[in-house]
């Protein structure tokens, strides 16, 4: 009636163009691989988000130096306890209980933020996580390389925000060169898959969600993080982190407004409205 054909939020902070963030799936604390990804963090300007696991971490006699320097300018998250999926509900709730008093016993500030084991998300799990506190979950569960969303499963929505990433990491590239009899990727190669898979997200209006293990990305960072930063920084991309863009997210769902068209004119009020999320009519930021 009003001549506009949708209202829609914006899809990141501030109407930004899209969103860089790299997190780390801590399967291990290699002491090289940790220290060059501290450096480079340092160095653009940005935080990694530490998944960390126990079982996979626990045994490591440097382990609360290196998780408090980590946290010193990045941010740490859960990886669960034991490395593996878990079916039922109870098993992940037991899960989490053991990650939650393990990270208290060491006393390490962690986010309430998850990424699942080997990439097993289940409802089952993302229940367990609501119930225990937690906020969000990256994960390839239900959807790969997407804005973040709640899972429905059943008709039933009772699990955290998931906030999926992309597929690509160097450790399955290394792992694929293994395979196939062919030397290691250089620094070079690396950079540039990265910008072609960042160009191939921002035609398709994506966020730019990656991982890695520190075991293996840590060994290329030096040379290829802080080019992957310059080149998305070059594109008008808003740097963030995991935890940070899902906050965001969860803001976003909970913003209100009515809408209603007086005499051929649209009027808005917005109701509950955080600041970084923008109203769009037609696509472009709207005031009114």
């Amino acid at each position: 009636m009003a001549g506009h054909p949708y209202l829609s939020l914006s899809y990141f902070p501030y109407g930004a163009r899209s969103v860089f963030a790299y997190s780390i799936d801590g399967d291990g604390l290699l002491t090289e691989g940790v220290d060059a990804l501290i450096d480079v963090a340092k160095k653009t300007g940005t935080r990694f988000v530490f998944y960390i696991n126990k079982q996979l971490c626990e045994n490591d006699p440097d382990l609360k130096e290196k998780l408090l320097k980590i946290s010193e300018e990045n941010i740490i998250a859960g990886h669960g306890a034991i490395h593996n999926g878990k079916d039922s509900y109870e098993e992940n709730i037991e899960d989490l209980r053991i990650f939650d008093e393990w990270m208290e016993s060491l006393g390490v500030p962690f986010e309430r933020s998850y990424a699942a084991p080997r990439g097993m998300y289940c409802h089952e799990l993302g229940r367990a996580l609501k119930d225990m506190g937690y906020r969000h979950s990256r994960d390839f569960g239900c959807a790969i390389d997407d804005v973040p969303f709640y899972p429905y499963c059943e008709g039933r929505q009772d699990t955290v925000l998931q906030i999926p990433c992309d597929g690509f990491n160097v450790c399955r590239l290394l792992g694929k060169r293994e395979e196939e009899g062919l030397p290691k990727p250089t620094a070079e190669e690396i950079i540039a898959m990265y910008e072609r898979q960042i160009d191939r997200k921002l035609e398709r209006g994506e966020p730019l969600l990656f991982f890695c293990h520190p075991q293996y990305f840590g060994l290329y960072a030096r040379e290829v993080y802080p080019a992957i930063v310059e080149y998305v920084k070059e594109r008008d991309v808003l740097l963030t982190d995991y935890a940070a863009y899902g906050d965001f997210w969860i803001r976003r769902d909970g913003a209100a407004y009515d809408a209603d068209c007086a005499d051929g004119r649209l009027e808005i009020n917005k109701k509950e409205w955080p600041d970084d999320v923008l109203l769009l009519k037609d696509g472009k930021p709207c005031e009114g």
